[in-house]
């Protein structure tokens, strides 16, 4: 029974995983970020700002397992394939060997399938090092687009912030001309009221001082009265009103 024929039965296609998977395949955080601006009313808010910020952050840890993953897929690859060439063991002859038949012992057998091992073991560790540099410099990478959408978000974050303080401040400034304007709209009516009642006072002061300066002209314009005339013994004698 040929057992690859069972086996592929069960293997899963690319078709089929391609189906199965989600419309974002390439797991554009781009896109999830779009999407999430799209779902989300205000995405100016604290609460859309930290799920951005999740999303970001899953996607890059997906991105991370992914390049972890195919670089550990092509190592084993490669390392399969070394499998199935079946290369001549180098058995390390002689200089002085020119041609026909050898027979080996099986300590050169041993001592060449050794050599072959840490050949193949040394050609895997180098894709494996491979693997892990490319891994490390899409983590650098990665990393690097993190911080920069991290300073993005804070950066609006402190706009919004500014803004918002200016917006309040403009606010209370408005606020305080209106109670200004209110209080002398308030003053003006008590200041008219005042200046009227002063200038009345002054008038009333001033016709009282020009009554009293009539009057005492009026006194200073009657003659004076005529002495009063005594008699040989000192008496005063009153004469008829029509001889004063």
């Amino acid at each position: 029974m040929d057992a690859n024929v069972i086996l592929r039965r069960f293997a899963s296609t690319p078709e089929a995983e391609r189906s199965s998977s989600s419309g974002l395949s390439d797991h554009d955080w781009r896109k999830l970020d779009r999407l999430v601006r799209a779902a989300v009313n205000d995405s100016h808010q604290y609460e859309a700002r930290k799920l951005r910020s999740s999303v970001h952050h899953l996607s890059v840890q997906y991105e991370l397992l992914k390049h972890e993953n195919e670089g550990l897929k092509e190592a084993l690859q490669h390392k399969k394939k070394h499998r199935k060439k079946g290369k001549a063991l180098d058995l390390q002859q002689r200089q002085e060997y020119h041609g026909g038949s050898v027979f080996w012992s099986p300590r050169k057998l041993r001592e060449a399938r050794a050599r072959e091992a840490v050949r193949e073991r040394d050609e895997t560790e180098e894709k494996l090092q491979k693997a892990r540099s490319k891994k490390q410099r899409e983590e650098a990478r990665l990393q690097r687009q993190d911080e920069l959408e991290e300073r993005r978000v804070e950066r609006q974050r402190l706009k919004e912030m500014r803004e918002l303080e200016r917006a309040e401040k403009a606010a209370e400034r408005a606020r305080q001309k209106e109670e200004r304007d209110a209080a002398k709209a308030i003053q003006l009516p008590q200041k008219g009221k005042r200046r009227a009642s002063a200038a009345t006072s002054s008038n009333n002061k001033r016709q009282k001082r020009v009554e009293a300066a009539r009057a005492g002209a009026q006194v200073q314009e009657e003659p004076p009265a005529p002495p009063s005339k005594l008699t040989s013994r000192g008496r005063n004698v009153n004469l008829p009103s029509k001889y004063r």
